[in-house]
């Protein structure tokens, strides 16, 4: 992590500002950001940079996952330019032990390992009011991982049945600015779906599931609704900015497809940290499903955390049989055969 490999930008895009808040890496696959809330780092004229007390959060996209990172340090208080030593401490949120390193220690080295994290974060903390830490040699240990779509499961249909083995999500939607999210639970056949409580049990009508895959479209089942009914959402973005078109789910035989349409596009959203979390769009278009007072509809002005969709898998249907399984006979009647066969033998020599 350097000018070198990446740029510095200031939270109010202040060019001048020697004070920012994000670096993010030149390399896009994947891309590296350290960020914090604020413009807390200060970076001079020949790139050293200055972590002032606060969060620091280290992120990949979706896809990839850092397992680790490790850079030595100094401490000092002051102005950005003072050369007056500090004794700063260095938290990692996981992965590592927090390191202090003295005013009067030439350096200390921070070393975290064993994460598998999209995002990670690590404090800056002191006694002195103005501490900051510079770090040197900052290098984050980054891997492929499957996406957060591609560890979805999917399902069949057949004959009006749901295939063995279905895995079933409950799918709840973000709300504005809140932290609460709403789930999707189905009450009768082209109804509006309310978004009025924040959890349910584990119910049919909570129960969801995908079939097909995010190139084609996914259809979305609903437990409860059987295997020959989807969630479809109307062509027409009625109200204000979609706030009235409502997806509804009906029969998938004789759908009127001019009215309504039947697939659906993930994409993925970071508005709910550490979960599952999508924008659900119509397919064929950049419409995304929106918290809109307190009802399932759209926005087409954009996607925020009322955009957000989180899938949480709750329950699989086994189905039994000899195709899905094995038999096996109890431990104690093995032994019984065991014994009779070994009689058997004996009594023949």
């Amino acid at each position: 992590m350097s000018t070198a490999t990446g740029s510095f930008v200031n939270k109010q895009n202040s060019t001048t500002s020697a004070y920012k808040y994000k670096w993010s890496s030149t390399e896009t696959a994947p891309q590296l950001t350290l960020e914090t809330a604020n413009n807390d780092m200060w970076v001079d004229a020949n790139g050293t940079y200055h972590l002032y007390k606060t969060t620091f959060s280290l992120s990949v996209p979706d896809g990839y996952a850092i397992t680790g990172y490790s850079f030595n340090y100094t401490g000092f208080e002051g102005s950005s330019t003072s050369t007056t030593r500090a004794t700063v401490t260095i938290t990692p949120e996981k992965g590592g032990a927090a390191v202090t390193c003295s005013a009067s220690d030439a350096a200390a080295t921070v070393s975290v390992t064993g994460l598998e994290e999209n995002t990670t974060r690590f404090s800056v903390s002191s006694t002195a009011a103005k501490a900051n830490a510079v770090p040197t040699n900052f290098v984050v240990s980054i891997k492929k991982t499957a996406s957060a779509i591609e560890r979805l499961h999917t399902t069949t249909t057949a004959n009006g049945r749901f295939a063995a083995n279905t895995v079933w999500y409950t799918v709840a939607v973000g709300q504005g600015q809140g932290t609460s999210t709403f789930p999707l639970v189905y009450t009768a056949d082209n109804q509006p779906f309310s978004l009025a409580r924040s959890f349910t049990n584990a119910v049919p009508e909570a129960l969801w599931c995908l079939v097909g895959d995010n190139t084609a479209g996914y259809r979305l089942h609903n437990r409860a609704a059987a295997a020959n009914k989807i969630l479809v959402s109307p062509r027409e973005m009625s109200g204000t900015t979609g706030g009235t078109a409502y997806p509804v789910v009906l029969p998938l035989d004789g759908l009127n497809t001019t009215t309504y349409e039947s697939l659906w596009k993930l994409e993925s959203s970071k508005d709910i940290a550490g979960a599952a979390a999508f924008y659900l769009c119509q397919n064929g278009t950049n419409y995304g499903v929106n918290n809109r007072d307190n009802k399932m509809a759209f926005w087409t002005g954009g996607k925020d955390r009322g955009s957000t969709v989180v899938f949480t898998p709750v329950a699989v249907d086994f189905e039994v049989g000899t195709a899905y399984g094995e038999f096996k006979t109890p431990l104690i009647r093995r032994r019984k055969l065991l014994y009779g066969t070994l009689r058997s033998l004996l009594r023949r020599h």
